[in-house]
C-alpha cells in the first residue's frame, strides 16, 4: 500500500507506474519508520539497504526507498536488476550533504556498482572511504541508461584514501547513455594527495551526459584530476557531455591549483569531452598539450587562472 504523496514523489523521478515499493531503514525509532509502519506492508519494510534491494525483482520498475538514516553495508552490494530504482526519501534540489545516505561500515571496494539498465537513482548522499587505501572506488557504474539525479558522492571521505595514486577513482564510469542532473561528484574538505580522479571514463564509459552539476575537490596538491580518460579502443571513441557544470578545485589559500583539470591515458586524438556553458576554477590548464584536440567548447565557458584569477573563454584550441 502506498499513498499518492509516494507515487508523485516517484513520477517527478520519471517512474510514473511503480512495482513493488520497498523501505530500508536503519532504527526502529526513526520517525519515518513509525508513519511508513501504519501505512506500508511490514513483509515490505527492510533493515538493511541490502535486503531490500534482495526482495526487489528485475523489470516490474520496483522501487526501495531509503529513510533519513544513514544505512550501512556490510559488504559490496551490485545493484544488477534492470529498472528498480534507488530513491532517498529527503528533500530536492540541492544534491551536497544529503542526510538520507549510504555507505560503507567495513574496507571493501567499491562501494556500491551499478551494472543494471534502466534505473533511476535519486536524492541521496553516497559515502566513499573510511580511512584503508583499499578502498579504491565508490560507485562502480558498469551499465547503461541510468539515471541519477540529486546525488552526492562524498568521495573520498577520509584522507587515507585521498592519498592513493591513480586506482582510486570516486566514479568509475564504465558503461554508457547514463544521464546525470543536480549532482555532486566529490567533496572539497578532505585532502586528495595523489594523481586520483573524480570521474574516471574507462571500459564502455561513452555518450554519457551530465548536466547542472558541481564536481568537486580539495587538494594539497597538483596531480589529482576533475576526469580521468582511461586507455582501451571502446573508450577512446565517442564522448562525453557536460552542461552548465561546475568544476570547483579547492587548495589552502588557492595554493595549490591542479596543473591540469583533464588527464589522458593514451597519445592522440580519441575521446571527446564536450563543455557546454561550463567553468573550471583552482586549475592552471585545463588539458596538456597535445591533448587540445580532445576537448570541445560550446556557449560561454570560462576558465578561472590559477594565477590571474579571471574569467577566461576557453575555444577548442586554448588552453591557457
Amino acid at each position: 500500500m502506498i499513498d499518492r504523496t509516494m507515487v508523485q514523489s516517484m513520477a517527478s523521478m520519471g517512474i510514473t507506474i511503480p512495482g513493488e515499493v520497498r523501505f530500508a531503514f536503519r532504527s526502529a525509532t526513526n520517525p519515518q519508520y513509525t508513519y511508513l509502519r501504519d501505512i506500508v506492508t511490514e513483509a515490505n519494510m527492510h533493515q538493511t539497504l541490502a535486503k531490500a534491494y534482495a526482495a526487489t525483482q528485475a523489470n516490474r520498475n520496483d522501487v526501495v526507498f531509503i529513510t533519513q538514516e544513514h544505512q550501512q553495508l556490510l559488504a559490496t552490494l551490485d545493484w544488477a536488476k534492470y529498472n528498480v530504482h534507488l530513491i532517498g526519501l529527503g528533500g530536492m534540489p540541492g544534491a551536497a550533504f544529503q542526510y538520507p545516505r549510504f555507505g560503507q561500515s567495513d574496507d571493501f571496494t567499491p562501494v556500491i556498482t551499478q551494472s543494471q539498465w534502466w534505473g533511476t537513482w535519486a536524492n541521496m548522499r553516497i559515502s566513499h572511504g573510511r580511512g584503508a587505501a583499499g578502498n579504491l572506488v565508490g560507485v562502480n557504474l558498469t551499465g547503461h541508461y541510468n539515471a541519477w539525479k540529486n546525488i552526492h558522492l562524498y568521495s573520498p571521505g577520509h584522507a587515507t584514501e585521498g592519498a592513493v595514486g591513480a586506482t582510486m577513482m570516486s566514479l568509475s564510469l564504465a558503461g554508457g547513455n547514463n544521464y546525470f542532473e543536480g549532482c555532486t561528484l566529490g567533496l572539497d574538505t578532505v585532502l586528495r594527495a595523489a594523481a586520483n580522479s573524480v570521474i574516471n571514463i574507462n571500459t564502455s564509459g561513452v555518450c554519457n551526459v551530465f548536466k547542472g552539476c558541481r564536481i568537486v575537490m580539495y587538494q594539497s596538491a597538483g596531480t589529482p584530476y576533475f576526469i580521468w580518460c582511461a586507455s582501451g579502443a571502446s573508450v577512446q571513441n565517442r564522448w562525453t557531455y557536460f552542461e552548465d557544470c561546475t568544476f570547483i578545485a579547492y587548495s589552502t589559500n588557492w595554493g595549490t591549483p591542479l596543473t591540469v583539470a583533464i588527464g589522458y591515458n593514451y597519445s592522440g586524438d580519441g575521446h571527446r569531452l564536450i563543455f557546454k556553458d561550463c567553468g573550471f576554477a583552482g586549475v592552471t590548464d585545463l588539458i596538456a598539450s597535445g591533448y587540445e584536440n580532445n576537448v570541445q567548447m560550446i556557449g560561454g565557458n570560462t576558465y578561472i587562472s590559477a594565477d590571474e584569477y579571471t574569467g577566461l573563454t576557453l575555444t577548442p584550441d586554448t588552453t591557457a
